[in-house]
């Protein structure tokens, strides 16, 4: 319902710019985001040597890159130092998302590959993608303390927002500092999702890697909050700096296929902004 609002906001606050005075303006902004670890902790029934069930830890850590946004909008005041700011434009981000698998025994961990029987196809199957936790083969013989699950490339993930932002901002030196606070929606426009696949031609059955473009598992809609703040470097040319926290997770509802069934709600975007904006 807020979105809507917003939306609606927006487009009220761009035809009155029409009919009134505005100042309009061109933002490049760098963007870098944090994004939370997850570790979840379950118990599944692997088949070792004792045929016991193991607790199994499952860690998602994700490598970001820089992003950018661009935008275009306008400012207008409506009272003294006051004035309001819409527009519209893009948020890329890219990331790694990698997951790892431990055996816990006595809050120890340990590497699967000492934990399974050799010779067996145990721990095969079970693995992590993007948006939920799902079956899928894992190779036991990568790592000295975890095993990494998927190829080198699964993980790596590109999306492209339409963004639609509504701000508030206060004049606190006139014609040289500004600080402002908004609301922004996020849309899906674009993304890319490398992910992993049994390939059933290949003996023995093996991985291949496809590249997701659907969107599958994504959280379509972002809401965040902004604060910003500018400064008039020459006339016309500002620079800007900013944080945007999102109140949106990035990954949807799981999918038919996802198990266990576990979302991780703490994957969310926490980005920090800096670049430039141009008035024109």
């Amino acid at each position: 319902m807020i979105n809507r609002v917003l939306i609606v906001i927006s487009v009220l606050l761009v035809s009155n710019s029409i009919f009134g005075q505005a100042d309009f303006y061109f933002d490049f902004i760098g963007a870098y985001s944090f994004i939370p670890k997850f570790e979840h902790v379950d118990e599944l029934i692997f088949a070792d040597i004792f045929g016991n069930p193991s607790k199994v830890k499952i860690t998602e850590e994700y490598k970001v890159k820089p992003g950018f946004t661009i935008e275009v909008g306008f400012d207008k005041n409506i009272k003294n130092r006051i004035s309001i700011n819409s527009g519209i434009g893009f948020l890329y981000y890219q990331f790694k998302r990698e997951s790892k698998l431990e055996f816990v025994e006595n809050n120890i961990t340990f590497d699967i590959y000492s934990n399974v029987q050799p010779g067996n196809p145990i721990g095969d199957y079970y693995g992590t993608q993007p948006g939920g936790i799902r079956f899928q083969d894992i190779n036991t013989d990568l790592g000295d303390d975890s095993t990494v699950i998927g190829n080198s490339n699964t993980g790596e993930t590109k999306i492209l927002y339409l963004a639609i932002p509504v701000r508030l901002n206060y004049t606190l030196v006139p014609d040289k500092l500004k600080i402002g606070v908004g609301l922004n929606n996020y849309f899906v426009a674009y993304s890319s999702q490398i992910k992993t696949t049994l390939d059933f031609e290949t003996q023995p059955i093996s991985q291949k890697e496809y590249n997701d473009k659907s969107s599958n598992g994504l959280n379509n809609y972002q809401l965040t909050g902004e604060i910003t703040l500018e400064y008039m470097i020459f006339k016309g040319l500002w620079v800007k700096a900013g944080y945007i926290n999102n109140f949106s997770t990035i990954y949807d509802k799981l999918q038919p296929t996802d198990y266990p069934t576990i979302k991780n709600d703490k994957a969310k975007y926490r980005t920090v902004l800096i670049g430039l904006k141009y008035i024109i």
